[in-house]
């Protein structure tokens, strides 16, 4: 009888222990759904997913970051090193989706739901720096083409006044006409420039979503009732992400 009274003990404390250690750990699937910040959403990541692929999660995150921190770096006045940052950050998310892809489909990882959803949080933050920087260059494509557009009243009322002034006058007329219209040319250039980058960043962000939406899709069909539960979770719920796209739900 004393043996047996030790086993239910033995059991009851082993059986605490683990209860312990899972809430301490913060491993239940219930936690996964109270999340309300981007560093929550990491943290379940980083405590459920398994050791040898937390690095390359981690990392991925990491280079993400420093995308968000070049995207913060300029303001939308164009100068060569901003128009320089737009093309080294295009790369850098290319980089980067090409990283998220290898794990995605490399055998060396053992591939968990925390895996699958790292990966596929680190797409939907992607997303989220790539549409912030086409929305810094759609900014600052609008305001070359209102410099643009100023340069061409300007030069357009240099040459009434030139038609109307006097013989004196017309040459230094023409001087400023042919300064404005070097200027605008200049801005036309960098303009159409800017205007190329954006169509290209608008792309990217298309594919981007496309690719974050494909992976979500391919975790709720592959993990059950457990993936659709966090799918809808997903849609439910708005998580920040430390692109500055506040309350935007993981696609």
């Amino acid at each position: 009888m004393k043996y047996i009274i030790f086993i239910i003990l033995g059991l009851i404390a082993m059986v605490t222990l683990i209860i312990k250690i899972v809430k301490s750990n913060g491993t239940s699937d219930d936690d996964l759904y109270k999340v309300t910040t981007d560093q929550d959403y990491r943290n379940y990541i980083y405590k459920t997913i398994n050791s040898s692929s937390r690095h390359y999660i981690d990392q991925i995150f990491r280079q993400i970051d420093e995308i968000n921190r070049l995207i913060n770096q300029f303001n939308i006045e164009l100068t060569q090193a901003y128009y320089n940052s737009m093309s080294d950050i295009f790369k850098r998310a290319n980089d980067i989706e090409n990283l998220i892809n290898q794990c995605w489909y490399s055998n060396q990882f053992k591939k968990t739901f925390s895996f699958y959803i790292g990966l596929h949080y680190a797409s939907h933050l992607l997303a989220n720096a790539i549409k912030a920087e086409q929305r810094k260059i759609r900014d600052t494509f609008v305001r070359q083409k209102n410099r643009r557009d100023h340069w061409d009243k300007k030069i357009n009322s240099l040459k009434e006044q030139q038609q109307k002034a006097s013989s004196s006058r017309r040459a230094l007329i023409g001087k400023d006409i042919a300064d404005s219209c070097r200027m605008h040319q200049s801005i036309a250039a960098l303009a159409s420039q800017i205007g190329e980058m954006n169509t290209k960043y608008n792309e990217r962000v298309t594919y981007q979503n496309n690719q974050t939406g494909k992976r979500r899709d391919f975790i709720a069909e592959h993990f059950g009732e457990k993936g659709e539960r966090w799918k809808d979770r997903m849609h439910e719920r708005a998580i920040f992400s430390n692109s500055g796209n506040e309350g935007r739900e993981v696609s």
